[in-house]
């Protein structure tokens, strides 16, 4: 016996992946803002009503982390991201290495995890 069923099964959950563009270099001077560009790109289809958040730890060195329109993050607090293209920006405030982790997550429980290593140099005269 066959049976009909009237519900639309729409598939919601999908994977994701981050991507970013190389960056200039990995050595900086102190307190020079290096560009971050990053895009956030669906694995095997899109869902509208997924939402895209991230945090980020700073393992190593002291630093600030803003976006292009100046909001400073702060480690380990949750941030929404509204735009899948996107650019972050990470200022050192120390001498030394810098070692920065950031996790990305959808609203499926999704996640990927990007660490960044940064070096500061003496000013050139």
């Amino acid at each position: 016996m066959l049976s009909c069923n009237d519900t639309l099964d729409i598939q919601k959950d999908f994977a994701f992946e981050i991507t970013h563009l190389p960056f200039r270099n990995t050595e900086i001077e102190l307190g020079e803002r290096v560009e971050i560009r990053f895009q956030i790109r669906s694995i095997g289809g899109e869902y509208a009503g997924t939402t895209y958040y991230f945090r980020y730890f700073l393992f190593q060195g002291r630093g600030f982390l803003t976006d292009d329109g100046g909001r400073l993050f702060f480690p380990n607090d949750l941030f929404d991201l509204p735009n899948k293209t996107f650019r972050l920006y990470y200022q050192p405030d120390s001498r030394g290495q810098h070692e920065l982790g950031l996790w990305f997550f959808n609203s499926w429980g999704h996640s990927q995890e990007l660490t960044f290593s940064f070096a500061t140099v003496e000013e050139q005269d």
